[in-house]
């Protein structure tokens, strides 16, 4: 403690605080500050702070391609987004026998472990011999 002591003179003490706010004033420099009442643009509409997204502005070709991803299978099924895909919707059904239709018992999402983002879609039904089918819509 007392060598650390030695070294702390008024000069180094002003170079230090010279030195982290020479550093603090270039990093706020390229920040845009942008005024209450300020209008909106791209997309945007109104005034800041609280502008709104304009009529048709968000289209299929901004938020990217959606596939269904697919699969089947006997009294359950899990159709999974690919990596990097975000999971939009799902569902599944049943096959279709004798007239009758096969009950789903549970459709839901699946969640990665971990984060519990939703990556893809399950079903199943109460009869286990059913052929089903899970789909999932994913945003690529």
């Amino acid at each position: 403690m007392a060598r650390f002591r030695s070294r702390l003179t008024y000069a180094n003490v002003v170079a230090t605080l010279a030195l982290f706010l020479a550093l603090g004033g270039v990093s706020t420099a390229g920040v845009k500050c942008i005024a209450s009442g300020s209008p909106a643009g791209g997309d945007l509409t109104g005034t800041y702070p609280d502008p709104t997204i304009q009529d048709g502005a968000i289209t299929a070709p901004k938020l990217g391609k959606i596939v269904m991803r697919s699969q089947g299978g006997t009294a359950d099924a899990t159709a999974l987004c690919e990596e990097g895909e975000t999971l939009i919707s799902g569902g599944g059904f049943g096959s279709r026998v004798a007239g009758v239709d096969t009950p789903i018992w549970a459709s839901e999402p699946v969640l990665e472990l971990g984060t519990n983002r939703p990556v893809g879609w399950s079903v199943a039904s109460v009869d286990s011999t059913a052929q089903v089918a899970a789909r999932a819509l994913c945003l690529q």
